[in-house]
């Protein structure tokens, strides 16, 4: 049975605390049960049950070494379901590209892409799909090159 990222932290935590007051056979023992607990490396558990709950200075401002995890970060989404929308006929359009491809040609011809009714491209999309990079058109097909069984690079 594994431990939760969560157990292991507290686990990290309590043992850290005995770990640093111990001499070095103890800190040998200690040490082999926390790695077979966690499943970590050796040299990685040495370094978390040395460092946790130290503080360290810096100038001015103490930092305490905690090897917990902050709040993932959040980011708003700029390519929404409008431009998947948009985007999945026009790569079906020209021959399943892959994005490496197909990025600059839409930066090229975004005006007549823009112009052919069955893209159905809003002034909004279109300023996307100007500056949408390879790599998240990549992603954002994803599903659709699972869909379609497409494999290799250049999507035949």
């Amino acid at each position: 049975m594994e431990l939760t990222l969560k157990e292991r932290r507290k686990l990290t935590r309590v043992t850290a605390g005995k770990y640093r007051k111990v001499g070095k056979r103890e800190k040998t023992a200690i040490l082999d049960t926390f790695v077979e607990q966690t499943g970590y490396g050796r040299k990685y558990a040495i370094h978390l049950l040395a460092n946790e709950g130290k503080c360290r200075v810096i100038g001015r401002t103490r930092f305490k070494a905690a090897h917990t995890g902050g709040r993932k970060r959040v980011y708003e989404k700029t390519y929404d379901g409008d431009v998947l929308d948009a985007l999945v006929p026009i790569w079906e359009a020209f021959n399943r590209q892959c994005g490496k491809l197909l990025a600059p040609f839409i930066r090229a011809n975004i005006e007549a892409i823009a112009g052919e009714p069955r893209f159905a491209v809003s002034n909004g999309v279109r300023e996307k799909l100007g500056r949408i990079s390879a790599a998240t058109i990549d992603r954002l097909l994803r599903k659709e090159k699972a869909r379609a069984r497409v494999k290799g690079q250049k999507g035949l």
